[in-house]
């Protein structure tokens, strides 16, 4: 089967007309390639219990049917539903059992598909080496199935992958040689995620202008093809952008936008984010309640998916604003500042750790107890150049420089 029709209302009722004719006249087998087309249609407009449902009755009656080739795409876009979802866990088995049944029919382009699918997953995870091979290994399939779509996407996956690697040059001719075979095969909607890719990078190189151009095309073509995925991506782009050239207005306007789209899409780890980094806005403009606001809907996205680094790193955020926003006592503070470390310490991460410190330590200071705020800064300190995190570390010993005196106040 080729990729969905595009997303629309019309599309979706000539589906489901077709699906009750099909059930009339008990066509088994067109009703699972008809079900497989409704779930993809779904999906793409953000109806993600509706595709559930559709794709999970592919499934069923592919498996009946002893449709192997059915199946298997049945295991794979259900993988690729979880993880727009969030629920890696569920993706991975959906994938990886995906990935067995494309090797049992010896098909190199689905198993590049899952492949691909896997290594964004590992890089979500922080395994970057591990997602840097499934992606090499997914676009040498693709080469071998000669199927230049599923090349293009590959090509993009481990662009980003070496992007995460931290070699950017190598990222730069990937993503540049998957925009060429997007646009050969005129897919505005690749063709706009690797645009927004290469304006991500140019606005990383100081290339303001150029970014601009790249981004602004990006959420054309995105708007174009009625995705709402691809718009919400570029929208926050763009609002990065604005940011980055002191607009914060502007800014403000397209992550609240992004979030709507994000909303639409059915991508709640993307919602999430974007509602984090709303956030982190407001909290540097010292709009503490907008802040809080964004963040507690952000913190109750990752505690539904349980992602633990996104955890420490919102429980620590709110920290910061709720010692703003409360009295003296901080304890909704203290009790954010403590979580960001029990996560922090779960994932073995030193440098939050040391910055729920410094929270905890700012609050011991404001309540007037030095002794306690030096003996926390002084652990922050220690777990911050543990981490290689050494401006930080110093801002974090001048402060305890700063209270020493009242700490000991025989001291000469």
């Amino acid at each position: 089967m080729g990729m969905p029709e595009r997303n629309s209302r019309s599309v979706q009722a000539r589906l489901e007309g077709r699906l009750a004719a099909q059930e009339e006249a008990d066509d088994r087998a067109a009703l699972a390639q008809t079900c497989m087309q409704l779930g993809l249609v779904c999906r793409d407009a953000g109806e993600m219990v509706p595709c559930e449902r559709y794709l999970r009755r592919a499934l069923v009656l592919s498996e009946a049917l002893k449709d192997r080739r059915t199946v298997a795409q049945a295991f794979l876009e259900l993988g690729l539903l979880f993880e727009l979802r969030g629920d890696r866990g569920q993706a991975l088995f959906y994938l990886e059992e995906a990935l067995c049944r494309y090797e049992r029919l010896a098909e190199a382009a689905g198993r590049a598909r899952a492949l691909g699918a896997i290594g964004l997953i590992r890089q979500e995870l922080g395994e970057v080496q591990a997602a840097v091979e499934c992606q090499r290994q997914a676009l040498a399939l693709a080469r071998e199935a000669a199927d230049r779509s599923v090349e293009a996407v590959a090509c993009g996956n481990l662009a980003a992958a070496l992007q995460a690697l931290g070699d950017v040059a190598e990222a730069r001719t990937w993503h540049a040689r998957s925009l060429a075979l997007f646009r050969q095969q005129h897919d505005a909607k690749g063709t706009a995620g690797q645009l927004r890719c290469l304006g991500m990078l140019a606005m990383a190189d100081g290339d303001m202008k150029t970014a601009r151009t790249l981004l602004g095309e990006a959420l054309s073509l995105a708007e174009g093809a009625g995705h709402l995925l691809g718009q919400a991506m570029a929208c926050a782009a763009l609002a990065s952008w604005h940011q980055a050239q002191g607009q914060r207005a502007a800014a403000l306007a397209r992550y609240v936008r992004a979030v709507s789209l994000a909303e639409a899409s059915g991508h709640l780890p993307l919602v999430a984010e974007l509602r984090g980094l709303l956030g982190r806005l407001y909290l540097a403009s010292r709009d503490y309640e907008s802040a809080c606001n964004e963040l507690e809907l952000a913190l109750q996205i990752w505690e539904e998916l349980g992602w633990a680094q996104e955890l420490a790193t919102t429980c620590r955020l709110l920290g910061d604003t709720y010692f703003h926003l409360e009295p003296s006592d901080g304890e909704k503070a203290a009790a954010m500042y403590e979580q960001a470390r029990a996560w922090a310490a779960e994932l073995a991460d030193q440098a939050g750790q040391g910055r729920a410190c410094t929270g905890l330590g700012k609050l011991a200071a404001r309540r007037g107890d030095y002794s306690q705020a030096v003996a926390l800064w002084t652990m922050a300190v220690g777990l911050l150049r543990g981490a290689g995190q050494e401006r930080e570390a110093e801002q974090v010993a001048k402060a305890i420089r700063t209270c020493w005196g009242k700490t000991t106040p025989h001291a000469v």
